[in-house]
């Protein structure tokens, strides 16, 4: 888009400033201006300057687009391989403020991890709503959650909790909720692969956000629902891993209410 607006701007600039020069000329052979020649000028003149005014902000504009775009695979690089922690090693390499650094860092974690984010039923999110999520992955399922010697702590999530997530073997609450309660349980269950993990956000959205806006749910039933949900677990006494369970509803609930808007 701004290419286009881009060529247009210069176009016009060049054609003006040309108009402008034949006047130019015109004076200094002292022809004489009749009031045509002078309100015309003037009309030059109002809008070489517009003009110009429009090329230096899309100059601006496009430079800084061009500064995000290649910035992005030098972050990258830089931090995919490092030891520690990746926002830490993020703004020591490059001096970033730290909404900088987040915004960087989850980019890096969605790309390590190759999350799906461009599908059709995931473009009502905005960019802060994944890198809230990228947070909140990176804390919490990753290497580094539990382990803070590792040496890629919180790039790559953690092998082992994923795959003791297939032994999540819910009872479901009430007969009215039992299609969402299968559904995080289903979820979880299928993170052992790549693909699954790589479709978390389309899965979400599909099968637990979507019904739930069918049935007009707020958000503070949504709330509601969540927080009971996540802490009945600890009423059944036959059930042996509310450390996973915890680990892994705290962040689906944290994602899901974030995502949950129009």
């Amino acid at each position: 888009m701004y290419f286009c607006t881009f060529c247009v701007s210069i176009f016009v600039l060049v054609t003006t400033l040309a108009m402008s020069m034949v006047i130019v000329v015109q004076i200094g052979l002292n022809q004489k201006l009749d009031p045509d020649d002078c309100e015309e000028f003037d009309s030059f003149a109002h809008i070489t300057v517009s003009v110009s005014v429009l090329f230096v902000v899309l100059m601006h504009k496009a430079r800084k687009e061009i500064s995000s775009a290649t910035a992005i695979p030098c972050v990258f690089k830089v931090v995919e391989e490092l030891k520690g922690p990746l926002v830490e090693n993020t703004q020591r390499h490059f001096l970033l403020s730290d909404v900088l650094t987040r915004d960087y860092a989850a980019i890096v974690f969605f790309a390590n991890s190759r999350f799906e984010t461009g599908k059709r039923k995931l473009q009502y999110l905005s960019f802060q709503d994944f890198a809230f999520c990228a947070g909140q992955l990176s804390s919490y399922w990753t290497v580094g959650a539990v382990d803070n010697v590792m040496e890629d702590m919180d790039v790559d999530l953690e092998k082992e909790f994923l795959h003791d997530l297939k032994d999540l073997n819910l009872v479901c609450m009430e007969a009215s909720f039992k299609n969402l309660s299968r559904a995080l349980v289903n979820i979880a269950s299928k993170l052992t692969h790549t693909k699954d993990v790589r479709d978390l956000f389309i899965e979400l959205v599909v099968k637990f956000i979507e019904p739930c806006r069918s049935d007009k749910w707020t958000i503070g039933d949504l709330r509601l629902f969540l927080t009971h949900y996540s802490s009945s677990v600890h009423t059944l006494e036959a059930f042996r891993h509310q450390v996973v369970w915890d680990r892994y509803i705290g962040v689906i609930k944290s994602c899901i209410l974030k995502m949950y808007h129009d």
